[in-house]
């Protein structure tokens, strides 16, 4: 089937949805980049602000309750971004895993993608990307942004990039993954999907997860958490996907946040 013709989510009002889940013990999921914050052109700049900041924080403050922030970031970027303790922290599309005690809980080793991730930074290394395009190396993924690219990304510049990156893909241990004005490849080997359940097994009964995201990678969470949680996709356009409900911006993601507090 066409996944452009499959299942779209509900659009729910914020508020609805949070009176809906408030007499429940919730675990909350939380993508950070085009979920909890809003994009921009260098990942670097992005910073929660203190608003935010403040209602994770009395969410954890809710007896049973929990929060974890779930990224493409490496886990020691999602450490500085987040240095107060209590949320679990999802690094790296899965592959790195923290507590809200601060223990790693999954962290794979990152020394054969140095070597796999260098080799294809070496053999893009005279290649010209283009203005505005930006080559970034996680632990366990490569990406290509190019949202500060004028004129979009080169047609050259993906080719190199996809050259570069297939014989890896091809031998099972990098995955290509399509984002929001980015192109990126990541360890094959762990998900955002894998991560929710890896983390849910170790929780008490009656904890109902709930997961918000807004690109592709997230996919793997909400197919992960069908049937057992509740989740929103992020984002105003009209796309197929796996999550239960959407929201059409970060905006919304905050009046949710708002809510639940309250």
């Amino acid at each position: 089937m066409d996944p452009s013709q499959g299942p779209r989510g509900q659009l729910m009002a914020p508020e609805v949805l949070a009176g809906a889940l408030k007499a429940r013990r919730l675990f909350l999921f939380l993508d950070y980049d085009g979920t909890l914050m809003p994009f921009s052109g260098d990942p670097g700049r992005v910073v929660p602000d203190g608003e935010l900041l403040g209602l994770l924080a009395a969410l954890l403050q809710k007896p049973g309750w929990k929060v974890g922030i779930v990224s493409g970031r490496a886990l020691e970027d999602l450490r500085r971004l987040f240095p107060v303790s209590g949320f679990f922290l999802v690094g790296s599309h899965g592959a790195e895993i923290q507590d809200g005690q601060g223990q790693v809980l999954r962290s794979d080793d990152p020394a054969e993608f140095r070597r796999l991730l260098g080799g294809i930074r070496e053999a893009l290394k005279d290649v010209d990307l283009g203005e505005g395009v930006l080559l970034e190396e996680k632990p366990y993924a490569l990406a290509l942004h190019y949202r500060q690219a004028p004129e979009g990304l080169p047609s050259e510049s993906l080719d190199a990039f996809r050259r570069a990156c297939q014989p890896a893909v091809e031998r099972g241990i990098l995955q290509w993954l399509w984002g929001d004005q980015v192109v990126e490849v990541r360890t094959a080997r762990a998900h955002k999907g894998t991560a929710v359940d890896q983390i849910l097994a170790q929780q008490p009964p009656g904890v109902h997860p709930v997961y918000l995201g807004d690109d592709a990678t997230d996919e793997d969470a909400f197919r992960a958490l069908q049937g057992r949680g509740t989740t929103v996709r992020v984002g105003a356009e009209d796309r197929a996907t796996q999550a239960r409900y959407q929201f059409r911006n970060v905006s919304e993601v905050r009046r949710f946040l708002k809510a639940v507090v309250d």
